[in-house]
């Protein structure tokens, strides 16, 4: 549930617990405990209470289909969604005392995060969900790793961090949103297996459950109303990929990537402006990857374990 997802610290739980379930599942599964093979498709099934609308098409191709290859590994504690603006943040070589303010423009999903995230406060958590809080945090520490995340190092820097966190400011950029969405679409992703009739009750079930975060302010849909190009790639976007869910989707080339553009204006009246990037995401390559995990474990003072087959 939202409220337990980009804030307290039961957000540790929402990928581990269903890990754990789905382990356990298997396992009994080998043992020859059987159910109801209909359980997520019926009509009183998970799919019908669960979801906003039902999408079968998604699932399946078990064995064929390998969403493994779209994982991303990440170079900093946090969500996907800030790596790069992180990752331009230490690269800018800024100090934080010079910073007058910092503008990070970003696709839909992080600004979206940053909504979501907005109350999660100066915990482990509501960092990890928070591109504003860990731009401050690497610019102050020159690095950001689980040690800026300890309750002790984020109380002695409390007021610094709150400070410059609150000039960090992030805006949507629809050229970085459509960015991301090309990267999934033309590996066969798509909405396309969603009827034209669901759509209302995923407008309604939105409402109803106060998602309000989610929604597009009326200025920038405004700023698409206003440009022809975008209002175009955004029609073809949703015309492309598969209508065939999973069995459509071709993992080697999905990439799932959050370009952004970091622009920090220093109170000297100069200008530092990078475009983030993002080591180790979705369909990078292995070698790149690897090399992310291991430098992860040695900041942790661990011995990678990475497959080199």
């Amino acid at each position: 549930m939202w409220p337990g997802f980009m804030g307290p610290p039961t957000k540790l739980l929402t990928a581990a617990e269903p890990a754990v379930q789905g382990a356990r599942a298997a396992m009994l599964a080998a043992e020859g405990v059987d159910g109801p093979l209909d359980v997520v498709d019926s009509s009183r099934g998970l799919l019908r209470h669960l979801s906003f609308a039902p999408r079968p098409a998604m699932l399946g191709e078990l064995g064929r289909v390998w969403l493994t290859d779209t994982l991303a590994f990440k170079p900093f504690p946090g969500c996907a969604y800030l790596q790069p603006a992180v990752e331009a943040a230490l690269r800018s070589g800024v100090a934080p005392q010079e910073v007058e303010e910092a503008v990070v423009d970003a696709g839909y999903l992080t600004v979206t995060m940053e909504r979501l995230g907005r109350e999660g406060g100066l915990t482990p958590v509501g960092v990890n969900f928070s591109t504003a809080r860990s731009v401050a945090i690497a610019l102050i520490a020159g690095r950001l790793t689980h040690e800026e995340l300890s309750d002790d190092w984020l109380a002695r820097h409390a007021v610094e961090v709150r400070e410059l966190a609150a000039r960090v400011r992030v805006r949507h950029d629809w050229a970085l949103t459509l960015a991301t969405a090309r990267g999934v679409v033309d590996a066969g992703a798509s909405v396309r297996d969603v009827p034209a009739r669901a759509w209302p009750r995923v407008l309604m079930r939105m409402r109803e459950l106060g998602m309000s975060e989610a929604a597009l302010p009326l200025r920038e849909l405004g700023e698409l109303a206003r440009h022809p190009g975008l209002r175009r790639e955004v029609r073809a976007l949703l015309r492309a990929g598969s209508a065939r869910g999973l069995s459509g989707l071709d993992t080697s080339r999905l990439r799932m990537t959050f370009p952004c553009r970091v622009r920090i204006r220093l109170r000297s009246g100069q200008v530092v402006e990078l475009e983030g990037d993002e080591p180790g995401a979705s369909a990078r390559p292995v070698d790149e990857q690897r090399a992310v995990v291991e430098a992860r474990c040695r900041a942790a003072s661990l011995e990678p374990a990475v497959a080199t087959g």
